[in-house]
């Protein structure tokens, strides 16, 4: 091949790792917004494919590209996990994860979410195998990739307690997904207080230890009061319901008689939204709204005309064709009317899931309706862990494609456990 050549295809395949690397962040921006939308996930990770499928067209020939995103964008770092895998090439791939120990949670969580995708079998295995002798530095990494991995935990993993804070907040991690973690929870148990400590315990179906450690009032202590507790649960939401955490905890419980609670607190600037998610979690309904949101004033900021009218005469800055800055945003409506109006019936004493007796499968809905938060999502997987002790293998970050793949499966397994149709079912 010429030299001309190779510097042609070089420079392709560094253009595939560029324009992926937007993609994979276009794809993260995506996942964060309030309304997540599955189709336009779905058309991104369509799109990253093929830049995957064209550096591995490419063969060894992509590998100095590939050695250059090392210490790149976590999107580059993404594309190069997943290539490498594909590859074969695993002392390629070692690089890439041995160049993880000085980057940021970003890049690392980039390279989790190529390797819980592509990484072959036989090597997850042998990560399983060869987990306790760990560079130090990456352990908090590894212990994360054989978590979502759903490998066993290390033997000496009491070892690895002191390692660090980080190797302990990926203990918590590991120890609500992997199997044969009981002796890790009852170390969580007796350790500090962190929020994957209260989340592991969540899953485990341990209320009691998750409100001991993160007692109420903390939101995420409302939210695994709602996910792993009983019917009991409701009078100690309702009692903090000033804090947005407490009304999307209601509506995760699913009883019914937050229906007046929530509707009333729709106006509320400060509660309205959160008031908005839980009526949609008991209910199933969606009634969207377009509003003008204007922009937060910085006064530090104007220019002092745009200063003094602001100050003297309460007026915002606004744009050249005289409208104040902010942007329009769909959300759920605030009107309480709206919502009384196409509100079906239910049946008191019933715990819902949009709209359906919180039946196991009910509690996939989330997860795979469109326009859901990505909090809600991880939500509902920890909510069927706590409650019916399932784990379906995924996360809440998984690709579209492979949860519909799953998603058929996952609900005849959790419709076959054993259950009352909307009924209070905890492990507790």
């Amino acid at each position: 091949m010429s030299h001309a050549l190779a510097a042609f295809y070089a420079g392709l395949h560094r253009e595939h790792l560029d324009t992926g690397g937007f993609l994979y962040e276009s794809w993260e921006l995506t996942l964060k917004q309030p309304c997540l939308d599955l189709a336009r996930l779905a058309e991104l990770e369509q799109r990253l494919e093929a830049h995957v499928d064209a550096l591995v067209l490419a063969g060894e020939a992509a590998l100095p590209a590939l050695r250059e995103a090392h210490g790149g964008e976590p999107g580059a770092r993404y594309l190069a996990a997943r290539t490498l895998c594909r590859l074969g090439q695993a002392g390629e791939l070692r690089d890439l994860m041995t160049a993880l120990g000085e980057a940021g949670p970003a890049e690392q969580l980039a390279v989790l979410r190529g390797l819980d995708e592509d990484m072959p079998t036989a090597w997850s295995e042998s990560l399983g195998r060869n987990l306790g002798t760990a560079e130090p530095a990456l352990r908090p990494f590894y212990l994360r990739l054989a978590a979502r991995r759903r490998l066993a935990l290390p033997a000496d993993w009491p070892i690895w307690w002191a390692e660090s804070a980080d190797c302990r907040e990926a203990l918590a991690f590991a120890a609500g997904r992997m199997p044969g973690a009981d002796a890790v929870l009852e170390r969580l148990a007796a350790g500090e207080a962190s929020g994957g400590l209260a989340r592991a315990m969540a899953r485990a179906g341990r209320l009691s230890d998750v409100l001991r450690v993160q007692p109420p009032p903390h939101p995420e202590a409302l939210l695994h009061l709602a996910i792993a507790g009983s019917e009991a649960a409701f009078d100690t939401l309702a009692g903090q319901s000033s804090q947005p955490a407490a009304l999307v905890a209601l509506g995760l419980l699913g009883d019914t008689r937050a229906l007046p609670l929530l509707l009333s607190l729709l106006p509320e600037p400060a509660l309205g939204g959160a008031a908005a998610w839980g009526l949609r979690l008991i209910t199933g309904l969606a009634p969207w709204e377009r509003v003008f949101l204007p922009e937060a004033v910085q006064p530090a900021l104007l220019f002092p005309e745009e200063g003094r009218r602001y100050h003297e005469l309460g007026e915002v800055p606004r744009s050249a064709d005289g409208r104040p800055f902010g942007q329009n945003v769909e959300r759920l409506s605030r009107d309480p009317t709206r919502w009384r109006e196409a509100m079906p019936a239910f049946t008191p004493g019933l715990r819902y899931r949009a709209g359906q007796p919180a039946t196991p499968g009910a509690l996939l809905a989330p997860l795979i309706e469109a326009f859901w938060p990505q909090e809600l999502r991880r939500l509902a997987l920890d909510e069927l862990a706590a409650r019916h002790g399932w784990d379906g293998g995924g996360e809440a970050d998984m690709p579209v494609q492979a949860l519909r793949r799953r998603q058929d499966a996952w609900r005849q397994e959790l419709e076959a456990l054993p259950h009352s149709a909307g009924a209070w079912h905890t492990r507790n």
